[in-house]
């Protein structure tokens, strides 16, 4: 083989992305079918304990491996889900222990409780993400629309600049990913636009788990 399948897969993940955050679902769609066939899962879910409790247990017997949540840094949405995403929060992050400590220990990603932002996570990679969609970048069935930033210096394109933050979580998986998309109804038409892009609903019974 020329490329690893890591490599090609690594590939494939980058242009998936690059149709959706382009709007162009269809071919974005046939690039996720070809992606789940590497092995490579895309799950969508709107239920975070779900999203939570999948990762655990599919990783349960492989301790080594690295997972956690991921979510932009300009969302204000997510923290009443306990995502805290802000900048006092994620300031604190050390990331030597959320990128190797254990399951179990302080600052660990593998806990699924504290946040990594595209700051945090750009250049590196997990196994599994738990990509939390923030209000944004939101899907409003024709474009993508942004929530008004006020920035502190002048951006020439600042909706570009959102979706890179995205390419950027979107990204970060060697594995899987999880998608979590709040369970409100502004976030609705972003769920058509995933699953017209091939990602699939996390089949998974929270009950089978407990």
């Amino acid at each position: 083989l020329s490329k690893s399948l890591r490599s090609r897969r690594a590939e494939d993940l980058h242009n998936w992305v690059a149709k959706f955050l382009d709007g162009i679902f269809s071919e974005a769609s046939i690039l996720a079918n070809q992606i789940i066939l590497s092995g490579f899962k895309i799950h969508l879910t709107r239920n975070l304990e779900e999203a939570r409790l999948f990762i655990q247990t599919l990783y349960s017997e492989e301790p080594e491996k690295r997972f956690g949540i991921l979510a932009s840094s300009k969302d204000t949405s997510l923290p009443k889900y306990g995502i805290m995403n802000g900048f006092q929060d994620t300031r604190k992050l050390k990331h030597a222990k959320w990128y190797n400590s254990a399951t179990g220990e302080d600052g660990s990603s593998n806990n699924l409780e504290d946040v990594a932002t595209e700051f945090d996570c750009q250049g590196l990679e997990v196994d599994c993400a738990l990509v939390a969609w923030g209000n944004d970048l939101l899907w409003n069935g024709r474009d993508w629309q942004m929530r008004k930033i006020r920035p502190k210096f002048k951006q020439h394109d600042p909706l570009g600049l959102r979706k890179n933050s995205y390419r950027v979580l979107l990204t970060r998986s060697r594995d899987q990913m999880v998608i979590f998309l709040p369970p409100e109804a502004t976030f609705d038409s972003t769920e058509i636009a995933l699953l017209a892009s091939g990602v699939r609903m996390l089949q998974f019974e929270l009950s089978a788990a407990i």
